[in-house]
């Protein structure tokens, strides 16, 4: 039977098969050697084999009647020897396909034979002392299968019988020791036996000294196995060979134990033998294990290996009694002899407890010895040296004592895991009750954490905080961890497992702070190079990544997945940047937000509550940190909790309005409380809306009764901005349950939030608490709070009569006014030294705000009544120049977006912002109510136009800018006002000096910061100090007297001038710069109503009045930041107010979709103006924002003058953009040809005719032609009714131009330079389109015909001098073209001079007739 090769091709003078020889030579040569090599010379020479018990294919090959069966049976015989050399084969594949074919050769197929199963069993035992690369894997599995087969089919037995033997299992042990015993025969003295058979004295070596005299003692030497016939002289082997040896024997054992021949099913050895071979086994390993210390652990796991295939029989007849025999009489007495547990290896307390474990789980007593406690927590200092010794076993492979810990003693199985079907990792979980312990696992996981990584692995001192521990030492402690978290483990003991402990251990014991400090923080922020660091890094990051991607794995995910967040930010709020990972944004939140479930929310309280106890729990701690800030960490936690409420604010979607409610007002109560209140003296109260102060009374005791100052800044900061988020929630808003009532129960939720916290105010302050800081004018706020509340009152109760739009506009400005009043809440004062100062700036802003309080009040109530008014019909038509209401109540709402206390400060937040919103929200309801009264209210007039550009800082009345050169000069003129009286003595006195007070580049833009003081260390020649330099400037100088000259004060004096200088100079800026940012808050207020407006009821002088001044101010300021120094402070402010300036024009002003018509008079100022601006222009940006204007304009002309002084005007801008160097570009002219196609060809036709010919170069010639050609062919794209009056005036005026038109096309084709490249194309192109849309429309055809025909010559001219086939393609299109237009023009004109004719014979016959009357 032909079988497959497998492997490498066989040769004997291959190397290949020299190794193989080499292989059989090692060993002295015996009968069955004999029989090999006359096996391999037979297949070799191609002889017959002769056998006693030859198989039915011997004697096939012998009566072979051809060559071909004999040539068949050698392929055959050669291919099963080839098999041998795939075990030993680095592919795991290809050693398993050798395998198959071998024991289907031997055992299984039709060619198996007594021959060769022993020859296979005898080669496989030898080949595992084989040192090739995968030769013991192999040979060992594949010994493993060939037992089991073959004891199953009985070939064992006869190989047994035929060798000879007492039983299976001591043939099976007598042959593997004699397969791999290290003694070797000498050749010189064959046959001479030297003295007796030496016996196996060896006894235990101390475990120090094992290894240091290895194979040199007689008492190492193994038992002599050899049969008593032989007669060779045993010579120890040396070397590696010895090694090989011993390593073969251990593979040799742990093949015979998993083959499953030890415990025969049908009972065919006796119990004793079992016993008996079994406990030989033992004893061998034993001896492997005290003679050699790198066979240490690989002996004890084969031990363990061994016994626990017994414990695994243990319901079977027999095996408990093998258990305790082998235990009790074998490895107790042999291997676990100490007496004291510090002298235990780990290699015994592993069996030691796997025996424990096992004997637990099976019932089984155990011996007296082995009933004591090996691992608990009063051993586990004892142990814990130990232990941590076996950081020395290389990554990712862990010390076998770790196996049996976690595998077998402190955790028991529950199945796979039955989260997941796809999942066939064992879960195992920790026991209730340990072997030979009283201790719950628990305890012993803390204990073991505590004593062997704390101490011992990190060295961690508890005083210092200090890990002088090694890198080998922090990869054992990660891996124990990693496991621990519920990472697979394979374990060579069985199947892959994982651990599931709970969230509570987890956070408690393996992922306490200094645990997480020293294997996470530090291990990945580590500044050392090196690969064992590098390596540390990457292990942490990996497993940080692990236990994100494994909560999910386990029934308790999220729970798992708080306690390892809780973990890490108990270490470090600020874990995740300071591990450059997201792993607890990750473990906390989801990408998707459709995960957001009931158990998550519930998961995202209970971190709440956890942030909130670490803050009070921090907030005390003289935590000094990095940044140097004592309230470092509880800042971070503050952070967190702000964190989160974002999160369900951008969730809100997917989360009942109920339940985010609730989260926010805990979130923001707690903010409220600890920034703004002292509840050091608060009552004991069981009110929902107190629980946040009730909390923080029970948690701060002793000295630290309330947060400090730091904290309560960030926490008033965190509260002013979430409140904000609040109010920016559309999402939230339109998911209210009052959503079917409209717009103002939308607008009423977060009054409602804001009324909760005013009535906590005042339930707090009943109760005892203080407010943070102290009040000097209690009276004035109590009348603003008291106005707000009423303002609340009535916003919240809607009357049956009370329209919708004014119901919204009520809540508005309630809701801005209590926000108002929340900004008169303080937190505190960090010491007594700044307490006054701070305190006067407060009263500043207190005073501020309480104006605007009543204000905002009064402007409210006077837009009402002036409603009412409009309502009756009693409007007051004599005061048509007066502010109206709205103008009022812009004038309010622009004053607090500009107000001095909404710059933010440091307690703030993001206050500025939700001031932003409430305004956004009033000033909405307040155009959406007078819209109400459209027709019969004056709106958008002049006055509510000039407060609108005031409060942008933009001036309504302002004339052309002069050219300015200083970058300063935007700065108002009233800020230079500022100096002292005694300044200008002090510039004449520089004056006279002769002093050159402008010459000061050596100075420091800094100046102001600079002392008087300072002068004498700028200068080394300067000796003059204050007083001096005082006296010498106050001095009186007689008549008469000369002036002394000092240069010390000459040099002082103008260093003392610059400081005035630079100090005058800062205080401009610092003024302008808070003018531009509030001018940038009040565009708000334009661009809603630019937005908001009914197009139609914008009037044309509110309109007219906004293009102009805005295009000035933004090119003003644009050029102060092209000019503008690096170091100048509002460079910044003005990038910023120009790009708002710019959006505001071109996405709302110039956006709108209908504008009313312009005056005259009007309309022609404003054009000139416009067209400066496109000329001075600046930037590319300016120009467009200019050119749009332009086109605005060209949308509200009406009337013929309107139009013919945009003619003039855009005659001009393409006679200079087409003649000189300038800013223009073509991009106005098409932008106006794209949105109004007839007023395009009115303007642009005859300009860019003409300019086809008067262009400087050539290529803006080929540009006329393009935007020519453009103008032409842009019908189909006119929004514009071809009946119009404007579109018939664009034709006409087409018409008008068309002989213009066809010269200037006649002159270009005939310049040569015209002639090339693309020019020529966009050239025939218009001509094409100028073809198309004269065909369409006729005119002048009598003058025009000589022009085309003379067109038709040139292109004929251009055809035959181009050498582009496509150029002369055209061409010839256009020749065709341009003919059939002359002929159908010749026609037409033969028939309108026969008309012409016919009318005027009429006209003769007519006056004849009247003549002969």
């Amino acid at each position: 039977m032909s079988k497959k090769r497998l492997g490498p091709t066989i040769d004997k003078n291959k190397d290949g098969l020299n190794d193989e020889k080499k292989l059989t030579n090692s060993v002295p040569k015996r009968k069955w050697d004999q029989e090999v090599d006359e096996k391999m010379n037979d297949v070799e020479n191609g002889e017959e084999m002769e056998d006693g018990e030859n198989s039915d294919e011997m004697e096939d090959v012998e009566n072979a009647e051809d060559m071909e069966d004999v040539e068949n049976a050698e392929e055959t015989e050669s291919s099963f020897l080839d098999t041998f050399y795939g075990l030993s084969s680095e592919s795991s594949m290809e050693r398993s396909q050798a395998a198959h074919m071998l024991l289907d050769y031997c055992l299984i197929g039709s060619t198996a034979n007594l021959k060769d199963a022993t020859y296979t069993l005898r080669r496989l035992l030898s080949s595992l002392c084989s040192g090739k690369t995968a030769a013991r894997q192999g040979y060992a599995s594949t010994l493993t299968s060939f037992l089991k087969v073959s004891h199953k089919h009985g070939i064992l037995e006869n190989i047994k019988n035929s060798e000879g033997g007492d039983s299976i299992l001591s043939f099976v042990r007598e042959l593997l020791l004699e397969s791999t015993s290290t003694k070797q025969c000498d050749p010189e003295k064959n046959g001479e036996k030297k003295g007796s058979e030496e016996q196996d004295n060896t006894k235990q070596r101390d475990s120090k000294k094992s290894g240091k005299k290895k194979g040199k003692k007689k008492g190492s030497e193994e038992p002599d196995n050899t049969k008593q016939g032989d007669t060779e002289k045993n010579v120890k082997k040396k070397g590696s060979e010895e090694r090989d040896n011993q390593l073969g024997r251990l593979f040799g054992i742990l093949s015979v134990i998993r083959s499953g021949i030890l415990f025969p099913k049908d009972d065919t050895c006796e119990i004793d033998q079992i016993k008996n071979v079994s406990s030989g086994f033992v004893s061998d390993l034993i001896s492997l294990y005290n003679n050699y210390e790198w066979m240490r652990e690989p002996a004890a796991y084969a031990i363990i290996h061994l016994i626990d295939f017994f414990y695994a029989l243990s319901s079977e007849k027999g095996a408990s009694e093998i258990v305790r025999y082998l235990v009790s009489e074998v490895v107790v007495p042999n291997m676990l002899c100490p007496v004291s547990l510090e002298d235990y290896t780990m290699e015994q307390l592993a069996v030691a407890l796997n025996i424990q474990a096992q004997s637990k789980d099976h019932g089984i007593t155990l011996p007296k010895k082995l009933k004591t406690a090996f691992l608990c927590k009063s051993t586990m200092p004892i142990i814990a040296k130990s232990l941590s010794a076996t950081s020395s076993v290389p990554q990712p492979r862990i010390h076998m004592v770790w196996d049996v810990i976690l595998c077998s003693f402190l955790t028991t199985s529950t199945g796979t895991n039955a989260k997941s079907s796809k999942d066939k990792i064992q879960t195992r979980i920790l026991r209730k009750e340990l072997p030979g312990c009283k201790d719950t696992a628990s305890d012993v996981v803390e204990s073991l954490f505590e004593h062997v990584i704390v101490d011992i692995l990190l060295g961690v001192e508890q005083e210092s905080g200090i890990s002088p521990s090694m890198h080998e030492r922090r990869e054992l402690a990660l891996s124990l961890v990693e496991v621990l978290c519920g990472r697979e483990y394979y374990s060579p003991k069985g199947s892959p497992f994982r651990i599931q402990i709970d969230g509570y251990l987890l956070k408690a014991s393996i992922l306490k702070p200094v645990i997480v400090q020293n294997l996470f923080i530090d291990a990945i922020t580590i500044s050392k190079e090196g690969q064992h660091a590098s390596f540390l890094k990457t292990m942490s990051l990996s497993v940080l990544e692990f236990i994100v991607s494994s909560s999910e794995v386990f029934s308790d995910g999220l729970g798992r997945r708080l306690a390892c967040a809780e973990a890490f930010l108990s270490c470090d709020p600020r874990f995740d940047s300071r591990t450059k990972s997201l792993t607890c944004n990750a473990l906390l939140y989801f990408d998707d937000v459709e995960t957001i479930t009931p158990d998550l929310l519930k998961m995202w309280e209970e971190y709440a509550d956890f942030l909130i106890k670490q803050i009070f729990s921090t907030s005390s701690k003289n935590n000094t940190h990095s940044e140097g800030s004592a309230s470092y960490e509880a800042i971070g936690y503050v952070n967190l909790i702000y964190n989160l409420a974002k999160r369900i604010l951008r969730s809100s979607q997917n989360i009942k309005h109920d339940i985010i409610m609730r989260m926010i007002q805990k979130i923001l109560s707690f903010f409220f409380v600890g920034a703004f209140f002292d509840c050091s003296e608060m009552k004991d109260v069981s009110d929902v809306g107190l629980e946040a102060a009730m909390v923080m009374k029970k948690s701060l005791t002793g000295k630290d009764i309330l947060f400090p100052h730091a904290i309560r800044i960030v926490v008033a900061a965190r509260f002013y901005s979430l409140l904000a988020d609040f109010a920016m929630t559309s999402s939230l808003h339109n998911s209210s349950p009052n959503e079917k009532k409209g717009k103002s129960a939308k607008n009423s939720l977060l009054l409602e939030l804001l009324i909760g916290y005013s009535k906590d105010w005042k339930k707090l302050e009943i109760q005892g608490c203080k407010r943070m800081g102290e009040k000097n004018d209690v009276e004035d706020e109590e009348e603003a709070v008291g106005l707000v509340t009423k303002q609340q009152e009535a916003a919240i109760e809607k009357k049956g009569d009370l329209s919708e739009g004014l119901h919204c506009f009520k809540i508005g400005c309630a809701t801005l006014n209590s926000i108002l009043s929340l900004h008169l809440l303080r937190c505190g004062y960090a010491d007594e030294m700044v307490e006054n100062e701070e305190m006067n700036l407060d009263e500043e802003d207190d005073l501020e705000i309480r104006e605007f309080i009543f204000d905002l009040g009064s402007a409210q109530n006077a837009l009402m009544v002036e409603l009412e008014l409009l309502e009756k019909g009693d409007e007051d038509e004599d005061e048509e120049q007066s502010e109206n209401a709205l103008s009022t109540f812009a004038r309010v709402c622009g004053g607090i977006l500009s107000s001095q206390f909404n710059d933010c400060g440091e307690s703030r937040g993001a206050s500025s912002k939700l001031l932003r919103e409430a305004v956004k929200m009033v000033w909405s309801n307040a155009l959406a109510l007078c819209a109400e009264y459209k027709g019969k209210m004056r709106q958008y007039d002049n006055s509510l136009r000039m407060i609108l550009l005031e409060l942008i800082g933009v001036d309504s009345e302002e004339s052309e800018p002069e050219e300015e050169d200083d970058e300063n000069s935007s700065v108002d003129s009233e800020n230079t006002d500022d100096s002292d009286e005694n300044d200008d003595g002090v510039f004449a006195i520089a004056a006279a000096s002769g002093l050159d007070v402008e010459d000061r580049d050596e100075f420091s833009e800094k100046g102001k910061d600079v002392d008087v003081d300072m002068i004498g260390e700028k200068d080394d020649d300067v000796n003059l100090d204050n007083e001096e330099l005082q006296t010498m400037l106050m001095e009186d100088i007689s008549d008469g007297e000369e002036v002394e000259h000092h240069a010390g004060a000459d040099a002082a004096l103008a260093q003392l001038i610059k400081l005035k200088q630079d100090a005058r100079k800062a205080g401009q800026q610092a003024r302008e710069r808070v003018a531009l940012s509030n001018h940038t808050r009040c565009i708000l207020l334009f661009e809603i109503i630019l937005r908001q407006a009914d197009s139609h009821s914008l009037s044309s002088d509110f309109l007219s009045g906004i293009f102009l001044p805005l295009l000035r101010t933004r090119r003003r300021l644009e050029k102060a930041v092209m000019k503008g120094a690096v170091g100048q402070t509002t460079i910044n402010e003005k990038r910023v107010m120009v790009e708002k300036l710019t959006s505001l024009m071109q996405t709302k002003l110039f956006k709108i979709k209908t504008y009313p018509e312009i005056n005259e008079q009007e309309f022609s100022k404003l054009v000139p103006n416009v067209m400066n601006e496109i000329q001075e222009a600046d930037s590319d940006e300016h120009l467009e924002c200019s050119s749009s204007t332009l086109i605005v304009f060209c949308k509200m002309a009406r009337s013929k003058n309107s139009i013919t002084c945009l003619s003039t005007a855009y005659s001009s801008l393409v006679n200079e953009w087409a003649t000189k160097r300038t800013t223009i570009k073509t991009n106005i002219f098409e932008n106006l040809m794209q949105q109004q196609l007839s007023i395009a060809k009115v303007l642009l036709v005859s300009p860019l005719c003409q300019a086809s010919g008067d262009a400087r170069n050539n290529f803006l010639k080929s540009e006329c032609f393009r935007l020519l050609s453009i103008l032409l062919s842009l019908n189909k794209m006119n929004p514009e009714s071809s009946a119009s009056e404007t579109c018939e005036m664009g034709d006409k005026v087409v018409r008008k131009n068309y002989n213009l038109f066809a010269k200037s096309l006649l002159e270009a084709i005939k310049n040569d330079e015209m002639r090339k490249g693309k020019r020529v194309r966009e050239l025939l192109k218009t001509i094409e389109k100028f073809i198309d849309y004269i065909d369409r429309k006729a005119g002048e055809e009598a003058t025009l015909n000589d022009i085309m025909k003379a067109l038709v010559a040139e292109i004929i001219s251009l055809k035959s001098a181009s050498e582009s086939s496509g150029v002369t393609s055209v061409c010839d299109s256009l020749t065709l073209k341009i003919n059939e237009y002359i002929s159908k023009s010749q026609a037409r004109i033969i028939k309108d001079n026969k008309v012409v004719e016919t009318q005027q014979v009429k006209k003769k016959k007519k006056k004849k007739k009247g003549k002969k009357k």
